[in-house]
């Protein structure tokens, strides 16, 4: 996800702003498809099933919560190039 984030900067930056709203569309899809996987793995313990905290999961929290952030900032800039640019 970060990674067509990143573009979608670049892009709205260099004026190319369909293709930055594109590529936020893109990192939305997987932002969606990585926070239904957490939900998936988050239901059982919400069901009182015993789940064990591994490093890797809060890892994986992390990363997802970074790359919600930084989407979110994303959208703003491209926002941003959009107005100076018009």
């Amino acid at each position: 996800m970060a990674v067509w984030l990143h573009k979608a900067i670049a892009a709205a930056k260099q004026g190319k702003l369909a293709e930055a709203r594109r590529l936020l569309e893109q990192a939305g899809a997987e932002r969606q498809a990585a926070h239904e996987l957490q939900t998936s793995l988050r239901q059982p313990e919400a069901g009182g099933q015993s789940t064990a905290v591994t490093l890797l999961m809060v890892r994986a929290q992390d990363h997802l919560m970074t790359a919600i952030a930084v989407k979110e900032l994303a959208a703003e800039f491209v926002d941003l190039y959009e107005h100076i640019q018009s």
